[in-house]
């Protein structure tokens, strides 16, 4: 099962409903929410060639993009490695890497202090920054038709400790 199937049918039976606000404006409905969600699966599979299993780093603070791009990793079958906005810059470097991650999405105030680190990351083919018309372009986007199916024992996370005793 994928964990986006709970998503799916929120959106069946309620997709008029509010799902996301920021602050006091909504910014989608469950529809909306499930939409965003395939649509950013669908650029991440279709135009950067991701396959499940492949690792999605978010660097980013809680904002209203945060959820789309959540489900939209476990709507492909990707495995999220989030990453502790609090963390320096080095120290999310390290996890990319070591996570062996293909998509970084890093909110807008950490994207200046973890850019020069990201040129030596072999793995990483692409970053998305909210706000920036490269992201924008995911929204947009041809959704996948359809989550794609996961195995039991298929890993959705990838969590890393905060490294405060050594490396994450």
């Amino acid at each position: 099962m994928n964990l986006v199937q709970l998503l799916m049918r929120t959106a069946i039976t309620f997709g008029e409903r509010p799902a996301i606000f920021f602050g006091d404006e909504l910014i989608c409905n469950y529809t909306g929410f499930a939409l965003r969600a395939a649509s950013i699966s669908g650029f991440l599979s279709e135009r950067l060639g991701l396959k499940p299993g492949d690792r999605v780093a978010i660097f980013m603070g809680n904002g209203p993009d945060y959820l789309p791009i959540l489900y939209g990793a476990w709507f492909g079958g990707f495995v999220v490695v989030p990453i502790n906005a609090k963390l320096h810059p080095k120290e999310a470097a390290f996890i990319i890497e070591d996570s062996g991650s293909r998509v970084l999405f890093v909110s807008r105030d950490m994207a200046g202090s973890i850019e020069p680190m990201l040129a030596s990351l072999p793995s990483l083919c692409a970053t998305f920054v909210p706000g920036t018309s490269e992201f924008s372009a995911l929204y947009t986007a041809t959704p996948l038709e359809a989550p794609v199916h996961r195995q039991d024992g298929d890993i959705a996370w990838l969590f890393y400790t905060s490294g405060t005793t050594g490396r994450p």
